[in-house]
């Protein structure tokens, strides 16, 4: 038996938290530069934050108007050591936000590629995604749990299919479990044979810590080999980090064929596998799991006390990415 997983050797990799879901415009007025942001970000202890603004927000000409955004490279520039501000934008599919991570839409539209019988510039058309991954970016489906019973349209969906990560967990829309989590899309795509990380992120838009969208509520924790975006896409690929609203992880590993998680503020650690079966759950902070072979995957929720945001109907919660049992 093989235990396909990033999270052997962590010891190895340092740590950052990172938010991968943010914005600097709401309602078409800016909240803040990309620099502001990574300073807001910074101070909550977020090293690595990316900003996402929607593609309908970027005029390719770089003009300024109303509602689209005008910032320019110096607007990026910033002091902080040990930080990572990555470029993305927020693309609009006919159906679906998909979040492009590491990759400047201005660019995109500048240099357009028609490799795979589309442009950059279309989302949605069937080469889309694999035009931007081959250009290095990281690709995410934004907010899908209105796809939760309908997991076909992800997996039907030629460009949508070829995504690297889903949101599991959205902070902006969290006061709804429905529409705030996306649990199941994910298990039912993980059934279907799909390797899609999950990622948990705030959708900031107004550096308001009043509000359920605060930068705080919801990033990924992640083991790089250094603070570079090349390192960073390495470990998200490989499944080398954790979704979570707030509750962390003291501990993972695997060894000997069996998975071991502690966390000392999760009262319930609970493994899923394959359909989305229940596997075991086990209350306290610590456990282990043993797969037998037939799981297909094993991936493991924790759940702690309280809630990221009073308003919130998800509770305190991490989420590790899938172990696929070979």
């Amino acid at each position: 038996m093989d235990l396909t997983t990033g999270y052997r050797d962590l010891n190895v990799y340092e740590s950052h938290r990172a938010g991968l879901h943010n914005h600097t415009f709401k309602g078409g007025v800016p909240t803040a530069t990309p620099a502001v942001a990574m300073s807001v970000f910074r101070l909550c202890d977020i090293s690595i934050v990316a900003i996402t603004e929607h593609d309908r927000r970027i005029h390719t000409s770089r003009d300024i108007t109303d509602g689209i955004v005008p910032w320019e490279d110096e607007h990026w520039e910033h002091e902080y050591d040990n930080t990572l501000l990555l470029p993305g934008y927020e693309a609009s599919f006919p159906d679906d936000h998909v979040n492009i991570l590491g990759v400047h839409y201005l660019d995109v539209a500048e240099e357009p590629c028609t490799r795979y019988g589309t442009v950059y510039g279309e989302p949605g058309d069937a080469g889309y995604v694999r035009n931007l991954q081959d250009r290095g970016a990281f690709v995410v489906l934004n907010h899908p749990a209105k796809w939760n019973d309908e997991p076909e349209h992800v997996l039907e969906d030629e460009s949508l299919r070829r995504i690297d990560g889903i949101e599991i967990y959205n902070g902006n829309r969290c006061t709804a479990i429905d529409r705030g989590l996306a649990t199941p899309l994910w298990d039912a795509c993980l059934s279907a044979g799909e390797r899609y990380w999950g990622l948990a992120n705030s959708d900031n838009h107004r550096y308001d810590f009043t509000r359920t969208a605060r930068p705080t509520n919801g990033w990924n924790v992640v083991w790089v080999s250094e603070l570079t975006q090349d390192a960073l896409f390495e470990a998200l690929e490989a499944g080398r980090f954790y979704a979570t609203n707030g509750l962390e992880v003291d501990d993972i590993s695997v060894r000997n064929e069996t998975i071991w998680i502690e966390a000392v503020d999760a009262k319930r650690i609970t493994f899923i596998g394959d359909g989305g079966s229940l596997l075991e759950e086990v209350a306290g902070p610590s456990a282990s799991y043993a797969p037998t072979g037939e799981e297909g995957y094993v991936r493991i929720e924790v759940e702690g006390d309280g809630k990221p945001h009073p308003d919130s109907a998800v509770p305190l919660q991490a989420w590790l990415q899938p172990i696929f049992v070979d």
